[in-house]
């Protein structure tokens, strides 16, 4: 899966689960018992129900933050890791050998503020930059 189909997985699984969470919102506020059975909302005084419901749109949001974060952190280190061999292509000596293997075996332990460092040298951090332009 590409960095931006995963994007858009993310974002559309957001998208639905706040459209989920407007629907059920009219609902508690219907009082429509029928659609309302076998959930906790029955009998849930209106306002517990409308805070437990914005509560979770609160969630959903700093989830699908995360979501994208960790989207974002995982690509940075695929790329490294992808830039990181391309050295043995240009030059296999000992020393890139060794260079790449210790990057490989440690990538993931590193701060994502060192990864993002390595990207100061190719990427104007004042330019804005499309998710695409780092996707292709």
């Amino acid at each position: 899966m590409t960095a931006l189909n995963a994007i858009n997985e993310v974002w559309n699984s957001y998208q639905t689960t706040i459209e989920c969470l407007k629907v059920v919102a009219r609902v508690v506020k219907r009082k429509d018992i029928s659609v309302l059975d076998k959930t906790n909302f029955i009998g849930a005084p209106v306002e517990e129900a409308a805070s437990r419901i914005s509560s979770s749109t609160e969630h959903a949001d700093d989830y699908v933050i995360l979501a994208l974060w960790t989207l974002f952190e995982r690509y940075l280190f695929l790329h490294v890791q992808k830039e990181s061999k391309r050295m043995l292509q240009v030059s296999t000596t000992r020393f890139t050998q060794e260079t790449q293997q210790k990057i490989e075996n440690e990538l993931e332990y590193w701060r994502v503020d060192e990864v993002l460092d390595l990207f100061k040298t190719v990427i104007d951090s004042r330019a804005p930059c499309k998710i695409a332009c780092l996707a292709g």
